[in-house]
């Protein structure tokens, strides 16, 4: 796209999927799955003033529902705002991308297995080369919301998810003029499982949704990843990524294991040059609440986090400068058994 003078462009995508299946005697199985695009391998030359938006959002459900059989849910959503940019501004350059996710599941069953699982992924911008004569002011928001649950008498209830949110990742902008950067990356994710009297297990950032959670499949969240700044005047740059996270296994008669694990990071390999002042700041905040309870078997419990608040970089700023990394993490875990 090549335009002379001013432009305004907005892309927006939506989608809502939602399942449900249930049965007395056979098994219930409910899937829904759905990929957002706002912008996607856009290249775009403006000879004046840019004004560019992009939202992309997914909500979505699955419940499946058996008296006498097996029951699964399962969500498979991935949102992005900007996949792929290059954009030459002539002038100011506005860019504001956004990317939600919202998903929940529930699988009950009487006399059988209780299964559900989530897999979830939301980014503002990915990929992007952003280069204005004057002021440029760009941000990358991704959100995700979730609520993944399951329920059995009989059998094994089981739930298992990952949820991997990017503000904004492999990034090359540069300002002629003040240059202000915002990347953001939120998720909220409950994850439980309870039975009467088999095995209930519950794990949360789990990569391959098979019941595993540790540091290596950990759900990511980032701010700002990859990113280089080469600002000619005053510049701010902040990454943030924010989680909220409960896990629960509850059992009467068997086994309970319940596992969570999250990587935060506000601001990852960031090369900044700024010809003026500066103002840098990088957040990672984290609350992670796993517990596991049985009356009549063990109980296991684990929660894990890694969180940093800036992790690498080349900065360079000419003026004042003004660095800010902060992390805040409150964890816990706990196994009760009678």
């Amino acid at each position: 796209i090549s335009v002379g003078g001013v432009s305004n462009l907005m892309a927006q995508a939506q989608g809502t999927a939602d399942s449900s299946a249930s049965s007395i005697n056979l098994r219930a199985d409910a899937d829904s799955g759905m990929d957002a695009m706002g912008i996607q391998n856009l290249q775009m030359k403006v000879d004046s003033d840019s004004d560019l938006s992009s939202t992309s959002s997914l909500i979505g459900s699955a419940n499946g529902e058996s008296t006498a059989n097996v029951a699964t849910a399962d969500i498979d959503f991935d949102a992005t705002g900007v996949d792929g940019i290059s954009m030459n501004v002539g002038g100011i350059s506005n860019v504001a991308s956004s990317a939600g996710v919202n998903g929940d599941t529930s699988a009950s069953s009487v006399g059988s297995l209780a299964k559900t699982t989530g897999d979830l992924d939301s980014t503002g911008i990915s990929e992007g080369h952003l280069f204005s004569s004057s002021d440029s002011d760009t941000s990358g928001i991704a959100t995700i919301s979730s609520v993944l649950a399951a329920e059995s008498n009989a059998g094994a209830g089981k739930a298992f998810g990952d949820f991997d949110a990017d503000g904004i990742s492999d990034l090359n902008i540069g300002s002629g003029g003040l240059l202000d950067l915002a990347g953001q990356a939120q998720v909220t994710a409950e994850v439980s499982a309870s039975s009467v009297s088999g095995d209930a297990k519950a794990s949360s950032g789990d990569d391959d949704l098979l019941g595993v959670a540790n540091s290596s499949e950990a759900s990511t969240i980032a701010g700002l990843t990859n990113v280089s700044a080469d600002g000619a005047s005053d510049g701010t740059i902040l990454g943030t990524a924010f989680g909220d996270f409960s896990t629960s296994a509850e059992s009467t008669g068997a086994r309970a294991t319940a596992n969570a694990a999250q990587s935060l990071t506000g601001i990852d390999s960031a090369n900044i040059d700024f010809g003026g002042a500066g103002s840098i700041s990088a957040i990672a905040q984290d609350s992670n609440f796993v517990e596991a309870s049985s009356v009549s078997g063990n109980a296991s419990a684990t929660a894990s986090v890694d969180a940093i608040g800036l992790n690498s970089g080349d900065i360079h700023i000419a003026s004042d400068a003004v660095l800010t990394s902060s992390v805040s993490v409150d964890s816990a875990a706990d196994a009760s058994t009678v």
